[in-house]
């Protein structure tokens, strides 16, 4: 194929500005990493997808009821033991039951899930404690939930009388509240989670 050498001379010989060819390096690069992402993303989804089916283990799917919502996807749920968290439970274990052997606790229960694996594992799960200060974590929710309906409520100020009789101190815990002082929801949601107080405790609920 024969070419015509003058017309391509005077194409080579054009001046693009530099930053044309900055602007299409910029795009293309932009192009090519997100075809990486996109496609590291679906090998992803796929590979999880793939784990799910291929265990013998049932997934419970836990939804949202609600009448106003498509019941969506709260989280997914195996009481299956994963292969992979089986030496760690072993080690768990040892080390619960030297502490026992020695005197230092009395029991211990662990739950530990790995969000990128089916299932979980969990030692002594029928053990009962009391719930303690499991218990304040909901007051605190009920707080911020109020908060969310109430900008004002938060900043609303209660006035901390004394001790309540009725509310055990928390062990190794020291006291912050001062009797006489005024303070506000939000700091006695601080004091009740962060010092773990129950008499702010007392006051949220």
């Amino acid at each position: 194929m024969a070419y015509n050498t003058s017309s391509l001379r005077r194409v080579l010989q054009w001046r693009i500005p530099i930053y044309i060819y900055l602007i299409t390096v910029i795009v293309f690069s932009f192009f090519i990493i997100s075809s990486y992402k996109n496609e590291a993303q679906t090998q992803s989804a796929t590979n999880y997808l793939s784990l799910i089916a291929n265990s013998t283990a049932k997934v419970d799917l836990i939804r949202i009821k609600s009448s106003h919502l498509a019941s969506p996807l709260l989280m997914t749920y195996s009481n299956s033991e994963p292969i992979e968290l089986l030496p760690l439970k072993a080690s768990l274990n040892n080390i619960i039951s030297a502490d026992i052997a020695s005197g230092k606790i009395d029991n211990a229960s662990v739950y530990l899930r790995k969000l990128d694996i089916v299932g979980s594992i969990s030692i002594n799960p029928n053990e009962e404690y009391n719930p303690g200060s499991m218990m304040k974590i909901p007051v605190m929710i009920a707080c911020l939930k109020e908060g969310m309906n109430d900008r004002l409520f938060l900043s609303n100020k209660v006035t901390f009388e004394g001790h309540n009789a009725s509310l055990p101190i928390e062990e190794g815990s020291t006291p912050v509240l001062i009797p006489g002082k005024t303070y506000t929801i939000k700091e006695l949601i601080e004091f009740m989670i962060i010092d773990s107080d129950n008499d702010a405790m007392g006051l949220l609920y």
